[in-house]
């Protein structure tokens, strides 16, 4: 049985899940379809800004995320300015992906939005149709509703564990999961 995934949901990487490009990964659901597939942002895998891609932007960033194992060359924004970027896809309220990079760059620059609000990504997760059905019948994710909270506000090394215990408000076992289990 595997639940009913939606945009704005969490995938929380299971113990189990020991494939590198997810362990202990948390993915922030961006789009999903059963027959289509799903389409995700890991929050949780800050990696040094590539020198590339530091001097291409006309903006600074402090930090860059991978996103994922696909495409990881491009850039994915994840930012609360929606109302104000055209074309960005709302991914629930307060959250938005991409958009009109002119327009974020700009706001940038002109001090009306800031990158530190933003969280940049290389790359991203993608599972083809049906694909993340069946590894929920393996038991390789939690699954969670998302907040901005956790995503703008909570450091990279402590998002897995708040994602847990955050998943234990339903499922008790999980209730007291401490930021790093190896001090428990």
């Amino acid at each position: 049985m595997h639940p009913e995934i939606k945009r704005g949901d969490l995938l929380i990487a299971s113990a189990s899940l020991l494939d590198p490009n997810f362990r202990r990964a948390v993915v922030l659901v961006c789009d999903h379809s059963a027959t289509e597939g799903t389409f995700g942002l890991v929050l949780n895998r800050p990696v040094p800004v590539p020198t590339d891609v530091r001097e291409s932007l006309p903006f600074e960033i402090e930090s860059i995320y991978q996103g994922g194992p696909v495409r990881v060359e491009a850039m994915q924004v994840i930012h609360p300015y929606g109302e104000r970027i055209p074309q960005c896809l709302q991914v629930f309220p307060g959250v938005w992906i991409g958009g009109a990079f002119d327009v974020l760059c700009r706001g940038f620059k002109e001090g009306a939005m800031d990158p530190r609000r933003c969280r940049f990504c290389l790359g991203y997760a993608g599972w083809g149709g049906g694909q993340l059905a069946e590894e929920f019948t393996q038991d390789a994710w939690l699954h969670v509703a998302s907040s901005p909270a956790l995503i703008y506000a909570t450091p990279a090394d402590k998002v897995w564990a708040r994602a847990v215990r955050h998943y234990g408000e339903s499922h008790p076992m999980f209730r007291f999961f401490p930021d790093d289990p190896t001090c428990n």
